[in-house]
């Protein structure tokens, strides 16, 4: 998993949009199941290209197939008195070369230059900022604009981002009047509409005030919109005072990018809002097209000052599911409801709001929101979004500040960007101190299971939230490429009127999803299949129905499983699933509920049975429905093949303390499995159940072939020949292999086993493991508490000092190997310390039984084909070393050579 995220500094950017988008672009193009049908076009290398080839043609064609055209015009859009550039010219040192109007031996305006150097230059302007590699420099006239076109080549989806920036910086009273910014998109025959409006300046420090709303950056993405050929984006910087001085010291630095998008889907909340306000103006809102939204406030319970915020993860910070903004708000504007959308308090703050006409409008462009945070340092105001399908996302965020400065707005707001459970990337807008007034944020290629929130987070940095109004641009998008979905397929399969199970994923290929229950998530073979199903309906004022799997056709008993028949997110507080749920169902979410815990069967399990030989990525999520019962919850857990890989706690309980979970994901990756062996995701009841309403999302992607081998060692005493009397399976090759290479100290400082073999028990390989203990004999001890020989079975240290040195052999040298060392006494974590290559860990991966008892570590074999490391007990209570699995590709057996020599 790959994550790229960047920030745009107004000032002294180092980081620029362009570098921006290319650095997303190639780590998306090295991600898993990325997509590659998307075509970049760089307006600014396209005039470079085409100044280099000598050609100076306008229009020109790039080398994408992108058409771009430099014009003069004396009006804004629809643009007026619009002309051909009519001239080129270089600048100085031959650095810069483009379109000028007239060459009268210094640069005459309106001009439009790229550097062309392929490294940063003097721009020649005032303020002497530099120019970037392929960045272009706009500068217009006292009365007329300089226009690039974009001039659509074909068919299809496009996205626009460009960045607009102050590079004269001139202080002087006609310097600070800055540019005019104008982004339109149309046609010759309907004409342009105005995108995106704003005024690029010097920022007064001696004279900021609410009322100037002045920015050094204006960054923009254009919504990703289906244009025909022949339609044209332009992009365009005037004059912001038409007067004979007011174009001075105008120069502006400009990179433009449109994007041909490839098939992948996109959710843009802007469109999302629309379709809302005209469909019913429900929060959460969203349906299985646009994906679900939500408008709410996190109470986190402490100032933001005070909190290293950028380390918390969804296990230590929750939205406070009470906090839904609820109140509708319309706030008066030229067009009416060009801007509405949710408050907590009528007519006051915190609201989320967005820009549903196709014009500029409020400051906003079309499709932005415009959000206001609490005059509260204990609570942010946050835009979720929740996937309706599994699959690989990629995002796209602009931040601006519209709220203006004075001396009542100092401290800003911070816009946190959380994706997977991480922070991905946070910003300081438009705090003193701080000269981001515009930025763009980014995740790339991220395996997101239905329903999992990715989070815009928006901050007061104090009790103040004065001019705090931040307008956010928030477009996502799904790509292409093969992820096993059980909720797409559970829906898609009921849908078409098969209500048996198992069903099959839409992928196809073998795959296979079940219903069912469980007595334990360490107990596999307890798995029965949910026979009963039942289609119900609700009076409910959605009047939604669902359908139900239960184990008898009454659909009565627990556990259950069930999903909404509607795509639409279901919001109304009256509707509930069985089991009470009270919270928003996202379209295709599993509805979960289990049964009371002194049940012998207690569990709901959704099973995938996958289709072939590989190493796969597993993908889980799980999240509070009823914010209105018991307080401890449910367990979540991932179990594969009866080995537990992740388990998790899920609080569901409406106030929630420190560390406590509404919701939670639990990723399992490298799980080599072979074809239908199975992965359960499990809701495990705790004390109590009536409560355990549980939304699920369950997803998978292989990742790759199946590693060539898989070598198990278990250190024992017990038993005879060359195996151990193990039945557990190693942490990855969870097969129906029970062959364990067993390793037999007795009572020597040191031991070996050669002639390992893989975990099939018939394929040799010459690997050897040997041990040696500094200090008294490597005794294995037995404790015979769980009845399985690996954690019934280890060798013992007593101390941080009681070390033992182990060493693999006889492997390929140079050649990259993944090590488990299992680490437990009896069902206890071992306390062990690992060091391997340099790298020293405890035990930290789940195995088995649920406890905490192995570790994984990533090695490359030296230049003899041996893995050598140590471990000692972590602390003065001593530790366990249980033994070990060796994944890689291993050299052929040889027999061991013997020479007789006759005299």
């Amino acid at each position: 998993m790959q994550h790229a995220s960047f920030h745009i500094d107004s000032q002294r950017s180092r980081t620029t949009l362009a570098c921006a988008l290319a650095a997303a672009l190639a780590v998306q193009a090295t991600s898993p199941n990325a997509a590659f049908g998307r075509t970049v076009y760089d307006a600014g290398k396209a005039l470079r290209q085409n100044c280099e080839g000598g050609s100076y043609a306008n229009p020109y064609t790039d080398a994408n197939g992108g058409v771009w055209s430099y014009h003069t015009a004396s009006g804004v859009a629809p643009f007026t008195g619009l002309a051909d550039f009519p001239a080129h010219s270089k600048m100085e040192s031959d650095t810069m070369d483009g379109w000028i109007c007239q060459s009268d031996g210094n640069p005459a305006h309106p001009l439009l230059l790229v550097n062309t150097t392929g490294e940063a230059v003097s721009s020649y302007c005032s303020g002497g900022n530099q120019l970037e590699a392929d960045e272009m420099m706009f500068h217009p006239s006292a009365y007329g604009y300089a226009v690039l076109r974009f001039t659509v080549p074909e068919d299809g989806w496009y996205s626009a981002l460009a960045s607009f920036r102050d590079i004269d910086q001139d202080p002087s009273p006609n310097g600070m009047a800055g540019v005019d910014v104008h982004v339109t998109v149309g046609s010759e025959l309907a004409g342009d509409t105005d995108l995106a409006t704003t005024h690029v300046t010097l920022e007064d420090y001696a004279g900021w005030n609410a009322a100037s709303k002045r920015t050094r950056r204006f960054d923009y993405q254009m919504p990703v919109r289906y244009l025909t050929q022949g339609m044209r984006i332009q992009f365009a910087v005037g004059p912001n005072v038409t007067a004979d001085w007011g174009h001075v010291s105008d120069g502006t630095g400009v990179k433009v990018f449109v994007v041909k998008e490839d098939d992948g889907r996109f959710y843009d909340a802007g469109v999302a809002f629309a379709a809302n306000v005209a469909g019913g103006y429900v929060n959460p809102y969203g349906t299985a097209a646009h994906g679900t939204w939500h408008a709410l406030l996190s109470n986190l319970g402490a100032s933001i000052t005070d909190m290293d915020f950028p380390a918390w993860v969804p296990q230590n910070f929750e939205y406070s599911m009470d906090h839904d903004l609820t109140e509708r708000l319309s706030l008066g504007t030229p067009e009416p409801n060009t801007v509405c959308g949710f408050n907590r308090t009528a007519g006051g703050a915190p609201y989320v709001t967005a820009n549903v006409s196709g014009i500029v409008s409020g400051d906003t462009s079309p499709g932005e929101l415009r959000v206001l945070p609490a005059g509260n340092a204990s609570q942010c105001t946050v835009v979720r979004f929740r996937p309706p399908e599994a699959g690989r996302y990629s995002g796209s965020v602009v931040v601006r500040d519209i709220g203006g400065y004075d001396n009542l707005g100092e401290d800003g707001v911070e816009v946190f960007l959380v994706v997977a459970d991480q922070v991905v990337t946070s910003v300081v807008v438009r705090a003193e101190g701080h000269e981001v007034l515009t930025a763009h944020m980014t995740f790339d290629s991220t395996l997101l299971a239905t329903g999992e929130p990715v989070d815009i987070i928006v901050s007061p940095r104090s009790s103040n939230n004065y001019n705090d109004e931040t307008a956010l641009s928030v477009i996502f998008r799904r790509e292409e490429g093969e992820v096993f979905d059980a909720n797409k397929s559970f829906y898609a399969k009921l849908a078409a009127g098969n209500t048996s199970v198992p069903f099959d994923d839409l992928l196809g290929g073998g795959a296979q999803w079940t219903l069912g229950t469980m007595e334990g998530s360490w107990l596999p073979n307890s798995f029965a299949t949910l026979s009963g199903f039942v289609k119900r309906d609700n009076s409910n004022p959605a009047g939604l129905s669902w359908w139900e799997h239960s184990p008898d056709n009454s659909g009565s008993q627990y556990p259950r499983i069930a999903m909404t028949t509607s795509a639409v997110a279901s919001c109304d507080s009256t509707f509930y699933l069985p089991g009470y749920a009270r919270l928003s169902i996202t379209p295709n979410e599993f509805f979960v509920h289990p049964q009371m815990p002194n049940q012998i069967i207690s569990c709901a399990a959704v099973r995938a049975i996958v289709p072939s030989n590989g190493i796969y990525h597993v993908r889980g999520r799980a999240r509070d429905l009823d914010n209105t019962g018991a307080v401890d919850g449910i367990r979540f857990t991932l179990a594969v093949g009866g080995c537990i890989s992740e388990t998790r706690e899920v609080v569901l309980n409406q106030v929630r303390g420190a560390g406590s979970n509404a919701e939670a994901t639990l990723d399992s990756d490298r799980l080599w499995l072979r074809a239908g062996e199975t992965v359960d995701a499990v809701v495990d009841p705790m004390t109590g159940y009536s409560a355990d309403s549980t939304g699920l999302g369950l997803c998978y992607e292989r990742e790759g072939a199946a590693a060539t081998g898989v070598v198990n060692v278990d250190f024992t005493d017990t038993g005879s020949g060359p195996f151990s009397a193990n039945e557990a399976r190693g942490r990855e090759g969870y097969g129906d292999w029970t062959s364990w290479n067993a390793l037999r100290p007795g009572e020597a400082a040191s031991a070996a086993v050669e002639g390992c073999y893989e975990a099939d028990g018939a394929t040799r390989r010459n690997m050897a493991v040997s041990l040696a203990r500094t200090s008294g004999a490597a005794t294995a001890i037995e404790t015979a508490s769980t009845g399985t020989a690996l954690l019934d079975s280890f060798i013992a240290s007593s101390n941080v000092d009681d070390t033992y040195a182990f060493t693999l052999s006889n492997l390929k040298a140079n050649e990259p190997y993944t090590l488990y060392l299992y680490s437990a006494n009896g069902r206890n974590s071992g306390n062990a310390s690992f060091t391997v290559g340099g790298v020293t860990k405890g035990v930290d991966g789940i195995w088995l039984i649920g406890t905490t008892m192995v570790t994984r570590f990533d090695v490359v074999s030296d230049a003899n084909g041996e893995i050598a490391g140590t471990f000692a007990a972590a602390d003065e209570s001593g530790g366990a070393f249980n033994g070990l699995t060796l994944v890689g590709d291993f050299p052929a057996y040889k027999a061991p050579q013997f020479t007789i020599i006759v005299r």
